[in-house]
């Protein structure tokens, strides 16, 4: 399936994806809310500018995606693959990311990770970690990052 016959179907009321293959799409400046991607293929996607709220991304395959400026909200990744993933200028809130492999993935100080689930998540070798609020860690302890502001203040992004 192209990414152009993906928006087309979800135009029409279309939800249900599962299963999908996706590779190397690119989805852009989209809303793909309410989607089900549940054991999808969606290796080297690109996504630029695009709202997910309430997806299913369950056992998805996101190895190598690429995102750029997304807002993932309640949305659903529990055991997905996110190896390699690059994840920058984006926000990941209310997110399910039990026993997530996130192994490799690049997330840089401006992507956000708000109320998000990472029991038992494969949480290893990561690159330029993100900003933290309210984020179970794998080892089931809860962290929320601050700021030092140059004035030597500190807030909770």
């Amino acid at each position: 399936m192209t990414a152009e016959e993906l928006l087309e179907q979800y135009e029409k009321g279309e939800r249900d994806f599962s299963g999908v293959d996706l590779t190397k799409a690119s989805l852009e400046e989209c809303r793909l809310n309410g989607i089900n991607f549940s054991q999808a293929i969606l290796r080297q996607v690109s996504m630029a500018f695009v709202e997910l709220v309430n997806v299913n991304l369950e056992g998805a395959d996101l190895t190598d995606i690429e995102v750029f400026d997304v807002s993932w909200r309640e949305c659903n990744l529990q055991s997905a693959n996110l190896e390699r993933a690059i994840l920058v200028e984006s926000t990941l809130e209310d997110i399910n990311l039990t026993k997530a492999n996130l192994r490799f993935s690049c997330w840089g100080d401006t992507t956000h990770l708000i109320n998000a689930d990472l029991r038992e998540a494969i949480w290893q070798d990561i690159s330029d970690y993100p900003l933290r609020r309210n984020t179970i860690m794998p080892d089931g302890e809860v962290v929320t990052d601050e700021i030092e502001l140059p004035d030597g203040s500190k807030i909770i992004p």
